[in-house]
Order: structure tokens, then sequence, then C-alpha cells
């Protein structure tokens, strides 16, 4: 029953919501701290200053929207012509801040200051089947009155579809014919990829109720790793008696090859074996043989269609990941599967395929 009542909410609600979002959105970009403020004090005024005979609060709406009209006023025309470029690390990792630097170009032959730097990040809309399955987990646990209200459920729905939060950054001075770079705090939300759009340089109107925008597109994406969390060292049986490697992989990772005896040539030995100072001694043709080299391989399984819930899937990925990061035995590979139109394979340990830092 609170399975249905939640999807019926999420199913009828999804299209109001996609609209309100937007226009939330929209608001918080024009918006200073001081114009919601007066924008309040005239939703207060337009509620308790109905009866203008019995009350003067009807004033206050009045002064509110002529300040909000003026200030938008001021805020239409933001002509500055610039040139922006961002320097983003290769990879980030899911629930780990980093920072990246923003350069914005004057090409104007005049300063501004200060201005607001702000990202854009780009997200696909989620439909309303999505949502409800969405809706339905997070309200699982909640009451009557939490099922009800689905809007909050879907501010987190685009949360985690932008994937990312990025607090404004600021210019305090940016010179004619100059550069200027600002330091922006990224802080993943999710693994996948970060859709960079675009970014607005913003400066606040002489009243501080608004602000003026431009937008820049510039459009760029980051992909972001698994969260990965401290795991034990995993104690797996095994030494070098398994997985035959041979003499060219050991020595493509620096094992040195291990001279066993000297045997008769066979039609198909390869001529860079032969023992050329027993050939001239002896007369026939002979063949030096090394011990072949032995690994212990190790295999890490992920089921990449899962049938149940999204949380859980996430977690085995960032187990999955925790355990390749960590640091193993020198004698030990593991082997990396990737099947999608095709099937990659890597192979990770001795040398090859070592984890990096995401800043690296």
């Amino acid at each position: 029953m609170r399975d249905l009542m939640s999807a019926s909410v999420a199913r009828i609600g999804a299209p109001a919501f996609s609209r309100i979002y937007r226009y939330d959105r929209a608001l918080r970009r024009k918006l200073t701290p001081a114009g919601w403020l007066l924008a309040a004090l005239a939703v207060s005024g337009a509620i308790f200053g109905l009866n203008t005979r019995e009350s003067l609060i009807y004033q206050v709406f009045g002064l509110a929207i002529g300040l909000l009209a003026m200030a938008l006023l001021a805020s239409l025309r933001f002509g500055i012509r610039a040139k922006v470029t961002r320097a983003l690390p290769q990879v980030a990792t899911a629930g780990e801040p980093f920072e990246y630097t923003v350069t914005v170009a004057n090409l104007d032959d005049r300063s501004y200051e200060p201005l607001i730097v702000e990202e854009t990040l780009g997200a696909r809309r989620p439909t309303a089947q999505e949502f409800v399955a969405f809706k339905v987990r997070e309200d699982r646990t909640r009451n009557l009155f939490d099922r009800l209200v689905g809007y909050p459920r879907w501010v987190n729905l685009m949360r985690l579809r932008i994937g990312a939060h990025i607090p404004p950054g600021r210019i305090e001075e940016l010179p004619a014919k100059e550069s200027v770079t600002a330091r922006l705090r990224c802080t993943p939300l999710r693994r996948g990829e970060l859709r960079f759009e675009s970014v607005t340089l913003a400066r606040t109107e002489p009243l501080g109720l608004m602000k003026a925008l431009r937008r820049f597109k510039a459009p760029e994406s980051l992909v972001v790793m698994p969260r990965t969390y401290p795991v034990a060292p995993l104690t797996l049986p095994g030494n070098r008696r398994l997985q035959p490697g041979g003499i060219s992989f050991a020595g493509h990772v620096g094992d040195a090859e291990e001279f066993v005896s000297l045997r008769d040539y066979r039609p198909g030995d390869t001529p860079r074996r032969i023992h050329w100072k027993a050939w001239a001694r002896t007369g026939r043709l002979v063949i030096k043989e090394y011990q072949d080299e032995f690994f212990v391989r190790h295999a890490l399984l992920l089921d990449t269609f899962p049938s149940g819930d999204s949380l859980a899937f996430e977690a085995a990925v960032s187990l999955a990941a925790s355990l390749v990061m960590m640091p193993r035995s020198n004698e030990s590979l593991l082997d990396l599967m990737f099947v999608e139109n095709r099937m990659y394979t890597f192979t990770q340990g001795r040398g090859l395929g070592a984890p990096t830092s995401p800043g690296s």
C-alpha cells in the first residue's frame, strides 16, 4: 500500500516537479540572499495585506515589488566579452573533493569587479518511470506526510543526476585585456561522467538584489571513479605453481631467465637459443633450455546486470574497486575483463597495470 501511494504521487507529480525545479534553479541563480529576503517580504505582504482598509502591510508589498522591478531592469544587460577555459584533472573519485581552475580572459577595454564564477553541469531529466522507482525506494522508511510530498525526492534525484556540488568562485578584479584564474572546489556525488556545460559570470547590480548573468558555453567531461574504502589485505591461497606465464612475460615484468640445461636441436626451435660455443666445440646444434615461470592468478567477478536495488549495486562496485586498488603480493596477477560490444582484458600485478591516484 505504501509503495502504491508513493508511486501514484510520483507518477502524477513528475511533470510539475520538472517545471518547478527548472524555475527554482533559475531563481537561485538570479537572486542574491537580499533579493530572496525581499521576495519573501513581497509574498508576506500579498498574503497579509489583502484587506487594504484594515492594514497597511500592502505598502510593504508595493515597495518590495518596486525594488525587485528596478533590480531586474538593472540586471538585464551584462555585455562582458571574455574567453573562459578550465583545467580539470584526468579523473576524480566519488566523494573525494578536488580543486580545479577556471581562467577568464577579459577581451574588453574596461575592467570588471567583482565577478562571481558559477558552473553549470548537464544532466538528463529523469523519466516518470525512473522517478517512480526512485521515490518508492526512498519513501519505504518515511511517514505518510513525507510520502505525499514528492518534490524533495525529485530534487535529490536531480542532484544525483547532475553528479557534483560546485560552490561559486569569485574574482575580485578582472583588469582590461588581462586573464585571471579562479579556483573552484568540486565534490563528486556519484561515479560516472560529469558533463560540464557552461561557465556563468555574474555581477551584482547596484541594489544588491539580483545578479547580471553572462553565460559562456564550455562543454567538457570528467570521468569519476567509484568510491573506495580502506580494506584489510586478503590472504588468498596459492603460490608460484599456477598459470604458466612463459619466459617472454617473465622478462617483460622483470624476472630473470633461469638457465636449466642444454639439449639437441629439434626442428622448429628458434635460432636465438642456439648455444654457439657448444656448437663450435662439438659440431652439433645445441639449444639452451630455460625454466618456465609460473604465477598466481586471481579473479574478481562483478555482476553488472543487477536485478535488485541500485544502492546495493553501487556498494558492490565500490567494494570491487577497493579490492582492485588495495596493494597485493608481487607474486600474483589479477585479470580485469570488461565486456560490452566486445571483450577487453587487462592484467594487473607484477609491474603491470599498477593503480594510480586520481590526480596523477
